[in-house]
């Protein structure tokens, strides 16, 4: 890094670090710099370069920019727009009051980027407000309150299809983070082949700024279960079940309310787009706002402690693989079954945002295909429905045998762990429908 002094590190990936870096030929220009190291595992130079298309593509002042991209033997540097103000939610809490008329500012930023990206047929997919980036970091600062979008890892470009066969495989790919994915992406994961040629769209990241939008007014996601369920979550989803809870939502007006129902629209020919979101009477520049302050900061602070400490215990879990650890996997390569378990659980880890750590969710989607044939054995009426008791009782007995500390995500040990026994329970299952 010859062009480029780096200095503190700005954030740590899976597969990458982020640190602050200074041009050594115009020392005011302050950069991000984004390095992928060769020599790790996960290293694919192919996808490396899909997301540097579309960053390049992504000319857009809402979205952050890639200035350029600098390789030596050891590792490939992304050159990135720097902006230093933080995480979307932590700049809330941060600000000494949040208004409704704050949070429209905001989110008609990000609605004026995802609008453009959509122009040029690229959709985001991974739209969560850790991926919202605030530009300026002092109040003093006119670039305090805009905001950029980042992290085009998961994003998907037609251009850069090399046929509509090929860019209807990817509109029907199940990425992105749980809690922000619209209904369509669950749908078609579950119906795995019988989804034909059914594909989601752009609305995908509608969606998720409606629920991003929703947490910024109230400081809580509008879907969720207390006991860590996903199932009864991916259900609130689907069906759209969220609420406006009293007294928490009183102050918010009724515009705020309904554009939120829009974008959270189960039915995608009803959903808006991006570009009609922009059109919104949300965004009228005569529309006058409630002056009181949002009460979002404690559950906010809250949101965000729960979401660090799971990312926290995937860091952990990708340092405890990819070191020797105390388990045989590692010491004992030849071992047939051990690889088999490696091989899927990269399999299923790369379904989603291959970070080293399954989602319970990831196994039950990977799965799909023994799901569906114990629907329809299991389905005695015939009639294509089986009860919530039956597919829960499934879903529990996995969780039992794979999530051995019940934390709701699956580590590599408990996975290799657990692999034998919940190969054989499948067996078991069907031999017995």
């Amino acid at each position: 890094m010859e062009k480029y002094e780096l200095g503190a590190p700005l954030g740590e990936g899976a597969f990458a670090v982020c640190r602050l870096g200074k041009s050594k030929a115009t020392p005011d220009l302050k950069v991000a710099v984004k390095t992928v190291l060769r020599s790790h595992p996960h290293f694919d130079m192919k996808a490396l370069n899909h997301e540097i298309t579309i960053m390049r593509a992504a000319n857009h002042p809402k979205c952050i920019g890639l200035i350029e991209v600098i390789e030596d033997k050891q590792a490939v540097h992304l050159v990135e727009e720097l902006a230093s103000g933080g995480e979307l939610f932590d700049r809330i809490v941060a600000l000494g009051r949040f208004t409704e008329k704050d949070a429209v500012f905001l989110v008609h930023q990000v609605f004026d980027g995802i609008a453009y990206l959509h122009s040029i047929d690229i959709v985001h997919r991974d739209l969560k407000p850790e991926n919202l980036l605030m530009v300026g970091r002092d109040e003093s600062d006119p670039s305090y309150m805009q905001i950029k979008i980042a992290d085009f890892g998961l994003s998907a470009m037609k251009a850069n299809a090399k046929s509509d066969e090929e860019w209807s495989k990817e509109m029907r790919e199940f990425c992105g983070t749980q809690d922000y994915l619209a209904p369509e992406v669950f749908k078609i994961a579950a119906l795995g082949k019988k989804a034909g040629n059914l594909q989601y769209d752009a609305k995908v990241d509608v969606w998720s700024v409606g629920v991003i939008y929703y947490i910024m007014l109230c400081g809580y996601p509008p879907f969720y279960s207390e006991d860590n369920d996903m199932l009864k979550m991916i259900q609130q989803i689907m069906h759209a079940k969220f609420k406006f809870h009293s007294p928490k939502w009183d102050s918010v007006s009724s515009d705020s309310k309904d554009f939120i129902m829009k974008c959270l629209t189960v039915d995608t020919s009803k959903r808006p787009s991006a570009a009609e979101c922009m059109k919104d009477p949300l965004f009228a520049n005569n529309h006058v706002f409630s002056e009181q302050a949002l009460d979002v900061k404690d559950d906010l602070r809250e949101f965000l402690s729960k979401r660090r400490k799971k990312v926290l215990g995937a860091v952990k879990a990708i340092a405890r693989m990819e070191t020797i650890a105390n388990f045989k996997f590692f010491r004992d390569p030849k071992d047939p079954t051990q690889r088999e378990a490696e091989r899927l659980f990269r399999t299923i880890d790369s379904l989603g945002n291959s970070n080293g750590f399954l989602e319970l969710y990831e196994v039950i989607l990977y799965i799909q295909e023994y799901m569906q044939h114990m629907f329809y054995k299991k389905n005695s009426m015939g009639d294509n429905v089986v009860d919530e008791k039956k597919l829960k009782d499934f879903a529990s007995n996995l969780r039992n045998l794979v999530d051995t500390n019940k934390d709701g995500a699956i580590s590599l040990e408990e996975f290799v762990q657990g692999f034998v026994t919940w190969k054989h329970f499948i067996e078991e299952q069907e031999k017995a429908s």
